[in-house]
């Protein structure tokens, strides 16, 4: 039997490992391809394991891993006169527990939690249950490509409630998953504030309203209490993925599909008050993975309708405070039950290539677009499209427990009339991060 604990980093870079063996043997260690200590002191971390109860199945020992790591992540932007430096302090800690032969069937089941730590929020970001084939639990929604870059249009951020099956027969594999929906939430464009503010109550209307006000009040995400609309999320989303997988090649095809019940309350039809209606909306994701030697080569599409807050570039205008633009349900009356929704189509490659050892390299590009735009639907300053690029982000690991990184990029938001453009937003990143 033997008992591996793993610390390393789960922030993209390698661990490193030690191990507590009992009986160990030599071929064991060469199985393992480590070194199993690295100084005369260590060796007293070896000892004889007591089994009790029957056999133990030395075939498949127990495995407890532990993996963590420390980044701090300062940065500036710099958008035409407007200068924004920033700094993120994230900790994030994995415990994964193999355990097996637990089951009549002799089945093993893997346990793993994670947790992630900010400077404003700590929170579980996956705790999941896996049985063979099945998995319970929370995690990263089963749409998006899971080993993909975040700056891929589907967001790898999306965590969700969820059972999934999933299967392969030779190098076909496919997977069905079940998913509590991500919370929506709609909100109103006004194409003409100044006649119609009487939509929004808690903002005065004034005969000398300046611009900036007026494109305030053209977008309102409503507030959840208070909205004549109240989203329900109460149908589960089912997801579909299938594709074909080889050592060096693999495309992945993911539908979702999902049904909201919703119910309007209006004071001009008071009959339809608490009355069930349902908004569709649906998607696909469509990814392919070539690698080759030390050079991998990622590519991405994406078309949704009204699942804006699966995206990345969707979702994130939806989350800004000092936006919040709906990113996948809107109304233009709030006395009318209708909503509508918002489709986009978009795509991203990403190449990475590890140059050394201790030298990676890696460079993105993503482009999205509002595809069911009508002129009389949004105002002037609505989202239309995006794209944007990561120039190659330059990491170096100088020893197991400390890497840097670097990174330049450019982001340019298209919105629906072009006079309102804002200038492209440059960034500079980087990243000192610590592996426990």
């Amino acid at each position: 039997m033997k008992l591996k604990i793993i610390v390393g980093g789960m922030l993209l870079w390698h661990g490193t490992t030690y191990t507590v063996y009992s009986k160990v043997t030599q071929k064991e260690i060469q199985q393992d391809n480590i070194e199993l200590f690295d100084n005369e002191e260590d060796k007293s971390i070896m000892f004889e394991g007591k089994e009790t109860g029957e056999k133990a199945n030395e075939e498949e020992p127990f495995l407890l891993k532990l993996r963590g790591a420390v980044a701090m992540e300062p940065s500036m932007g710099v958008q035409g006169n407007s200068v924004k430096p920033a700094n993120k302090v994230k900790v994030g800690l994995t415990l994964k527990a193999d355990i097996p032969g637990i089951l009549r069937n002799n089945q093993n089941v893997q346990v793993t939690t994670k947790l992630g730590f900010s400077t404003k929020e700590a929170k579980y970001t996956e705790i999941m249950v896996a049985l063979g084939k099945y998995s319970l639990g929370y995690g990263t929604t089963f749409f998006a490509h899971k080993e993909g870059n975040p700056s891929l249009p589907v967001s790898v951020d999306g965590n969700t409630i969820q059972f999934k099956f999933e299967d392969a027969l030779d190098c076909f594999r496919w997977g069905l998953a079940i998913e509590q929906p991500i919370a929506v939430k709609v909100g109103c464009f006004c194409i003409n504030p100044k006649q119609q503010s009487n939509t929004f109550p808690k903002q005065q209307e004034k005969e000398d309203t300046k611009e900036e006000e007026e494109e305030q009040k053209a977008i309102q995400l409503d507030d959840d209490k208070k909205s004549s609309f109240k989203l329900k999320n109460d149908i589960p989303t089912l997801i579909l993925k299938g594709g074909i997988v080889t050592d060096c090649f693999h495309v992945t095809l993911g539908l979702l599909g999902r049904l909201t019940n919703y119910t309007h309350s209006s004071s001009s039809d008071p009959k339809q008050k608490g009355l069930n209606s349902f908004q569709e909306s649906w998607g696909c994701n469509l990814v392919a993975q070539y690698k080759k030697a030390k050079c991998t080569f990622t590519a991405q599409g994406v078309y949704v309708y009204g699942l804006g807050d699966y995206v990345t570039g969707l979702a994130a205008i939806q989350k800004d405070k000092e936006r919040e633009e709906m990113c996948a349900f809107y109304y233009l009356d709030k006395d009318k039950k209708e909503l509508k929704a918002i489709a986009a189509v978009g795509g991203g490659a990403t190449l990475g290539w590890e140059l050394t050892s201790k030298w990676d390299i890696q460079t993105a590009v993503t482009y999205l677009t509002v595809v069911n735009e009508d002129k009389q639907d949004k105002p002037a300053i609505a989202y239309k499209s995006q794209w944007a690029v990561v120039f190659p982000e330059i990491t170096y690991k100088f020893s197991k427990h400390w890497a840097i990184a670097g990174s330049y990029s450019l982001d340019k938001e298209l919105k629906k009339d072009k006079l309102k453009n804002e200038p492209i937003k440059h960034a500079f990143n980087s990243a000192i991060k610590f592996i426990l």
